[in-house]
Formats: structure tokens, sequence, C-alpha cells
């Protein structure tokens, strides 16, 4: 959790944790910058798939 790894006194973010899986195959050896996909998504469909209690 972030709580546990900010208690060894390192600067962490959860910014990473959401979404993450669709920056699947992100390089493959060729990759350029045009090859790299978004996370970019509307509040709406943040909350209800990554971020629900």
């Amino acid at each position: 959790s972030l709580k546990a790894i900010q208690a060894q006194n390192v600067i962490s973010c959860g910014k990473h944790y959401l979404a993450k899986e669709q920056e699947t195959k992100r390089k493959n050896g060729f990759a350029r910058v045009n090859d790299r996909t978004s996370s970019n998504m509307d509040d709406r469909t943040l909350h209800e798939l990554y971020l629900w209690p």
C-alpha cells in the first residue's frame, strides 16, 4: 500500500496504479513516440471502473 511505502521514507503517489493496463505492449523493441497509448479517460469512467469503494 502507499502508506506502507511512505512509512519507509519513500515518496510515492497513487496515480500510477490507476488505468495502467491500458499501456500494455507499450515498448515492442521498435517503439516510437507515436506507438504509445494514452490512459486519458473521463471522470465518470475513472470513478466507476477504478475508484469504486
